[in-house]
């Protein structure tokens, strides 16, 4: 399965600008997005975490040098959405997951260069799109300094998991400490009390429509874990997995699970990029149940 995933998305690996990068569709002139591409970036950093398999680094590496040409002057910093066609705004999406990505870099190479960067990254962020009052991040910013103030659950998940990164390699509590404050805004906005028929209990569960979006942010949740050991969000997490596999969420026929649900609306269609959220969560937790924790 790791060679077919392997394979068939060096497939779309395209050549515009003198740069190499995964675009939309297999041939040069199609839309390349940044953000696209630094999440296949860390699931490469992390498949050669598990196989030292030198493959998989190369192209995470590939995916880090095309980000570092989305960092330009405007916005004081911070990286682009989008490169073709030609798009000028900085996204939290797109910068938060690089710096991840810069911190994971640096723990399987050691090389500076990528430590630094993140903790740019880092700064940026904070600096230009963080709300002072809750510690979430907004979506992007313009060249002429105009903030979107939509905040997405992912968006504030790629920087706690930035800062619990940077917090293991420095040492530096600041980190940390942000970390836990992201925390706290994120489960109180994204997470509701609910009282389950199906598991007899009460519980803070997922409140939002879009499972991807819960899955990234859960990597943050997750590292913050590692490091405090308090289960509080764990647990939302896996009750609220608990609930839907349990619920009128899973669809009995397929075991596909529905999006719309955790909103309290009727599912008619199903995306993969909605079920492949669910899966990680799902196997987050196993993994998490594998080493006892």
């Amino acid at each position: 399965m790791t060679d077919r995933m392997y394979n068939s998305i060096n497939r779309f690996i395209t050549t515009d600008n003198n740069l190499k990068a995964y675009a939309v569709y297999p041939q040069n002139g199609n839309q390349r997005f940044y953000d696209d591409n630094v999440w296949i970036g860390l699931d490469m950093a992390e498949l050669y975490s598990q196989t030292g398999e030198n493959r998989f680094l190369e192209k995470a590496e590939m995916v880090w040098d095309y980000l570092m040409v989305g960092i330009t002057s405007s916005a004081g910093g911070g990286i682009l959405w989008r490169e073709i066609p030609a798009y000028s705004n900085k996204h939290t999406c797109s910068t938060a997951p690089a710096a991840v990505l810069g911190c994971k870099l640096y723990e399987i190479t050691k090389e500076e260069k990528y430590l630094n960067k993140a903790k740019e990254l880092y700064a940026w962020l904070k600096q230009y799109l963080q709300d002072p009052s809750d510690h979430l991040f907004y979506d992007n910013i313009t060249p002429g300094m105009v903030v979107d103030k939509a905040k997405y659950s992912y968006n504030s998940g790629q920087p706690m998991q930035a800062a619990c990164l940077l917090y293991n390699i420095t040492g530096e509590q600041k980190y940390l400490e942000d970390a836990a404050q992201i925390a706290i805004s994120a489960h109180r906005r994204w997470f509701s009390l609910y009282n389950s028929k199906e598991l007899g209990e009460e519980f803070y569960r997922i409140n939002g429509d879009h499972a991807w979006f819960f899955a990234i942010m859960f990597r943050g949740f997750i590292e913050l874990y590692k490091i405090d050991n308090r289960r509080t969000y764990i647990n939302s997490f896996e009750k609220s997995m608990l609930q839907a596999w349990e619920s009128e969420c899973r669809d009995r026929a397929t075991n596909l699970l529905s999006n719309r649900y955790f909103v309290n609306q009727t599912q008619t269609s199903w995306e993969v990029l909605h079920e492949g959220g669910f899966v990680e969560m799902l196997a987050q937790l196993a993994a998490l149940e594998k080493e006892g924790l």
